[in-house]
Formats: C-alpha cells, structure tokens, sequence
C-alpha cells in the first residue's frame, strides 16, 4: 500500500504541473490520467479511478481518430470499472464502444479478441443474458481451439465457460461436452491441488447425475 502511495504521490505532482503547462486536451494529460486512474483501481477506489478514467477517455475522443486502437483501450478502461462497480449496463455499453473498434484494429482471430469475447461473455452472464453469454463464450472459445496450443490453460477456460453456460440452462449434455475437454487440459496444465481442477471434476459429476 505505502508503494501505491508513493506512486501517487508522484504522478499527481506531475498532474498538476501539466495541468499548468498544456492545453486541456494534451495527450499528455490523458496518459497521466490514465496511470492514477489505473492505480486508484488497483486499490479498488473505484469512483476516483472511473472519474480519471473518464476524463482521460473525453479527451483521447477529441485527439485520435474513431478507430484508434488506445482509443478502444480507453473505453475498455471505463467499462472495467463500472463492472467492479456492478454497473453492468454501463460497462457493456463502453464494452460495446471498443468492441467496434477492436474489430476494425485486430485480425478476427487475434488472442485478445478471445480475452476481450470472454469478458463480455461474463458479463452477459452475470446480467442472466445467456443467450448472449453463450454467443461470446462460444466466440472465445472458437478463437482458442484455432490459435492457442491443445494442452493451453486458457483453452479450458474458455471450454469451462461454455459449459457453464450451458448448465445454466439446463442443457446438461452439452454442458458436460465442454467440462470434459476442459478435465482434459486441466489435468495436463493445472496441479493436483489446482482449485479449477477440482472444481470441474466436481461439476462433471453433478451434470452426469443430471443426465
């Protein structure tokens, strides 16, 4: 804790002496912004960190272009917080923002492009629209089985997503399709006492009992 303080301490005299020195919409005073905002939410004083957040966004919306890629990153920024805020509806629509805009900057079946589908996913979940959690989670998971190793850590996670979804709405054989490749994976990647390895053994067996 005494490390972020220090750290804030720092990047806010520097704030101020570029609050003085540059135009209100210098990049400069995003970037700062950004980084008191991210320590802020490391420590989880979320409203402090969505404030600089937002004013960090405003002015990269008036300094790079539509589709910039930082530009996505910034809204990206803003939704995280609102989701450990538990605004949902908020966070999805900044989610959505640079959702546009990592489309038009990454290859379709960039890695990031995985992370990015799994944590709309999650939140669709979490909102009880699993309809579209399943939409996404499945996006993720397709981007997975073609771009990351067989064996690939995060390659069950997105298979355990499926199937959780799944579960949810009581499509047991389907959910049980995804659990046991993940099973597979976890058994190879994760150690014996590894919390996810003992959590799908657990589920699986809850689905066969389900069938």
């Amino acid at each position: 804790m005494a490390e972020y303080s220090k750290a804030l301490e720092f990047h806010e005299k520097a704030l101020r002496i570029f609050q003085r020195a540059l135009p209100p919409s210098h990049p400069d005073l995003a970037i700062t912004y950004h980084k008191i905002a991210s320590l802020y939410y490391d420590i989880k004083e979320y409203p402090k960190a969505l404030l600089l957040h937002e004013k960090a966004l405003a002015i990269s919306k008036e300094t790079l272009l539509p589709n910039d890629h930082d530009l996505a990153t910034f809204y990206h920024n803003v939704g995280s917080t609102h989701v450990e805020m538990k605004e949902d509806s908020k966070a999805l629509s900044f989610y959505e923002k640079a959702l546009e805009i990592f489309r038009e900057t990454l290859p379709p079946k960039h890695p990031d492009m995985a992370s990015f589908f799994n944590r709309i996913a999650s939140l669709y979940y979490r909102m009880e629209e699993y309809a579209k959690a399943l939409e996404f989670h499945g996006k993720a998971l397709e981007i997975g089985q073609e771009t990351l190793p067989s064996n690939h850590h995060s390659l069950a996670t997105f298979y355990h997503n499926v199937g959780s979804v799944y579960y949810c709405i009581g499509k047991y054989s389907e959910a049980l399709s995804h659990f046991e490749p993940a099973l597979k994976i976890f058994e190879i990647s994760a150690h014996a006492n590894d919390s996810r390895l003992q959590s799908v053994k657990t589920i699986i067996q809850i689905v066969k009992k389900k069938l």
